[in-house]
Order: C-alpha cells, then structure tokens, then sequence
C-alpha cells in the first residue's frame, strides 16, 4: 500500500487549478471597447471651453463653450481631452478610449469629465 503524501496531493491540486485556469483564459477574449464608430458629442458642462485632440494625427475637434456641445467624430483610438484657460493656455482634463459622447464639467480649478 502507498503512503498519501500531503505535499503530493498540493502539488496535483495546483497542476489541476493551473490547468483549468489556462482551459479558461484560451477562449476568453481580450477587453475592448463597446462603442460604436462614429459621430457623438462633446459637451462643455463646466465653466470652461472644452476640444478634444486625437492622438494619431496633430487634428482637434472644434471647441465647445460652457453650455454647448459639438460633433466628435470617435473610433476606438485614443483621444486626450483638454479644457481652456483665460488667455488660450490649455490644461488636460482626461483620456478616452470609449465612442460615446462626453461632457467636462466642473471649473479651471477642479475639473472632470464621463461618457454618457
């Protein structure tokens, strides 16, 4: 008769999780973005003018002023978001990923934005 051996038994239940853990992860597919490509909004709903620039190419959206919203035109690429100060400086206010419209909020001093 075999002797059980505790350090054996932990060492099989690890090969069993490791495996099944690897069974699982093949057919998991990467995290991507959910959106759709193609026109939104971003809306200035702070106290600052608000554009957003694209990171593969040197273009900017139009500005949008406190209150308003403008056409944005999204794909899944990455897009820093910028607020403005009195004066032209600008200041960064966030980075999206995600096609769906965008609002900043708040004021030059405490900024944020969402999608929605």
């Amino acid at each position: 008769m075999r002797r059980f051996s505790i350090r054996k038994l932990i060492a099989s239940m690890s090969v069993a999780v490791v495996a099944a853990g690897l069974a699982i992860g093949v057919g998991a597919a990467p995290a991507q973005a959910g959106g759709t490509t193609g026109w939104y909004s971003l809306c200035a709903r702070g106290t600052y003018t608000s554009y957003m620039k694209y990171s593969d190419s040197p273009t900017t959206s139009v500005l949008a002023h406190p209150g308003s919203c403008v056409p944005i035109y999204l794909d899944g690429s990455r897009v820093d978001i910028y607020g403005l100060y009195p004066g032209g400086y600008e200041f960064h206010v966030g980075t999206n990923w995600w096609p769906a419209n965008i609002a900043t909020t708040g004021n030059m001093g405490s900024w944020g934005w969402y999608v929605y």
